[in-house]
């Protein structure tokens, strides 16, 4: 299995012009990814979705709601434009890339809502036991 490393290394070996080809392919791959995941979804399910894509890595280390409202994170990606304002509101201004795929919006969320309902669903993920440990993963 190739790391993100090396693949990092590989695309930096190229030449200027077969780089920048790899890089706008890869563009376009992410773009694609995140429309599949999205489409599906109304805008208030992909506003949620994103919400909790944007905490959901600090919750499963172990960061506080208070960790959390005090870093003022935001990301602005092929997923869409989330960040946290005001310290406890998590705020979703676009769903989807930009360009004719995403659109705008204004939807804003509860930070300990979204914060409370992240730590369930990992809590409940960790309790639940494995395919292995259930006897049905195989060898």
């Amino acid at each position: 299995m190739t790391t993100l490393l090396e693949h990092w290394q590989a695309l930096q070996a190229l030449p200027p012009e077969k780089r920048e080809a790899a890089e706008r392919a890869i563009r376009e791959e992410s773009r694609r990814e995140a429309l599949a995941i999205l489409e599906p979804m109304t805008e208030q399910e992909a506003a949620r979705y994103l919400a909790k894509w944007l905490i959901w890595r600090y919750v499963a280390r172990g960061d506080s709601e208070d960790d959390l409202a005090g870093g003022h994170m935001g990301v602005w990606c092929d997923l869409g434009s989330v960040g946290i304002i005001g310290g406890r509101r998590i705020e979703v201004r676009r769903i989807g890339p930009y360009g004719e795929s995403g659109h705008d919006c204004d939807i804003t969320f509860s930070l300990h809502a979204i914060y409370e309902e992240v730590k369930r669903k990992l809590h409940a993920a960790a309790t639940q036991p494995s395919l292995w440990e259930s006897g049905q993963g195989t060898a």
